[in-house]
């Protein structure tokens, strides 16, 4: 079985129907992305595949993390031996060694067994989701309005605005009314 390092953007096309999409990025997405990462940050990117003949039968992506201790495995799969994997995810260590990191941080959507026992991977955190959708929103905003009522504590200090900056200004303006209406109701409730 041959392993190498892949160093054209050519090898996703090898690894794509492998990829495993989740539910922030599809399948499709991800390739993209690791085309790009292989294009344009080869230095902070590593592709292994193990090839048997003209079949693919693993591979490892990961990337270096420029402001951490970590590189990620971004994404693994394995038909391989046992011992190909390992020799695979060796090299892995030694290059994120040679990044100068000491840790190497993997998500997956699929089972993590195999590196928990196999690698001694420990899992140290939970990945959690929001959605962000119009209907949420109206969660949210009745939620604000609900807290309007509520008296913020004199102890807790002023420290800015809690509006989050990413939202079009015409979509804060319309919670904003919303909120504003809502508040009014209330004020009149209790007169």
């Amino acid at each position: 079985m041959l392993i190498i390092r892949a160093t054209k953007p050519l090898v996703v096309d090898y690894l794509e129907s492998h990829l495993e999409g989740d539910y922030h990025l599809s399948k499709e997405s991800l390739a993209d992305g690791i085309r790009t990462m292989i294009r344009d940050s080869f230095d902070d990117t590593l592709v292994l595949t193990a090839f048997e003949g003209e079949e693919i039968k693993a591979f490892m992506v990961g990337c270096s993390e420029p402001a951490s201790d970590c590189v990620v495995l971004i994404q693994a799969w394995s038909d391989a031996p046992l011992k190909t994997w390992k020799s695979m995810f060796l090299r892995f260590c030694l290059w994120a060694e040679a990044k100068g990191k000491s840790y190497i941080r993997a998500e997956t959507t699929r089972g993590m067994e195999q590196f928990l026992k196999d690698f001694k991977f420990q899992e140290i955190a939970r990945v959690m989701s929001f959605r962000v959708t119009e209907e949420n929103h109206e969660e949210i905003v009745d939620e604000m309005i609900a807290r309007q009522s509520q008296k913020v504590p004199d102890d807790i200090p002023n420290l800015g605005s809690s509006e989050a900056e990413v939202t079009e200004p015409s979509r804060i303006e319309q919670i904003a009314e919303r909120v504003e209406k809502g508040k009014g109701k209330k004020d009149a409730g209790t007169a």
